[in-house]
């Protein structure tokens, strides 16, 4: 098996992890606000982001009809983990989708997601632009909206290449109207290769 990049690229997979990260009843989250991050810190293994699905679910309507939009953000000089929210478990099997596979090198770094507020940004730098944007129809209880954002799931698209002390990040791009309640789920897919293995 080999990881789908650029037409001229390939390299072999080391392992591969996939999990999803739930909030709480998230409510008038800032605008520019992070709500879930991954920090990526292993000098000799790099992670190659493939998949990453959104997913929101509204539970107390809006007082006043709006979207709700998300942002996605390649952090660099991500020296320092965020913090606040809810840390995901990554040691022993969790993420692994064989058992046979390491523990996931996320183990030291960081995944995690709102509970309730944002979460704090630890040290980092976000581009200037996202990478990608979902815009959530949340005018109406009970509204489901779903969204991918993939990358190397297709021949000839490049993933995401994390390197020690990248990430990604992604805010509430506009502050949530009063009263209006949400949960969001996150899910990532991502491969763990050899640092030499991609250049």
């Amino acid at each position: 098996m080999a990881i789908v990049m650029a037409p001229y690229k390939t390299a072999p997979e080391r392992a591969e992890y996939k999990m999803t990260a739930t909030t709480g009843a998230i409510t008038t989250i800032a605008a520019d606000g992070p709500v879930f991050s991954m920090r990526w810190t292993s000098s000799s293994l790099i992670a190659v982001i493939k998949r990453i699905g959104i997913s929101v679910g509204v539970r107390t309507a809006y007082g006043t009809a709006q979207t709700t939009d998300y942002g996605l953000y390649f952090a660099r000089s991500f020296t320092a983990s965020d913090s606040g929210g809810t840390a995901l478990t990554l040691t022993t099997d969790n993420g692994k989708l064989d058992t046979s596979f390491p523990t996931t090198a996320f183990a030291a770094g960081d995944v995690r997601i709102s509970t309730t507020a944002v979460i704090t940004a630890g040290t980092r730098t976000l581009d200037a632009q996202p990478m990608a944007i979902t815009v959530a129809q949340t005018n109406a209880l009970a509204t489901v909206f779903n969204d991918d954002w993939t990358f190397g799931e297709t021949f000839g698209r490049q993933p995401i290449i994390l390197r020690q002390n990248e990430g990604i990040v992604i805010h509430n791009l506009f502050l949530m109207g009063a009263t209006g309640v949400l949960r969001l789920y996150v899910t990532v897919e991502w491969a763990e290769v050899d640092k030499g293995a991609v250049k």
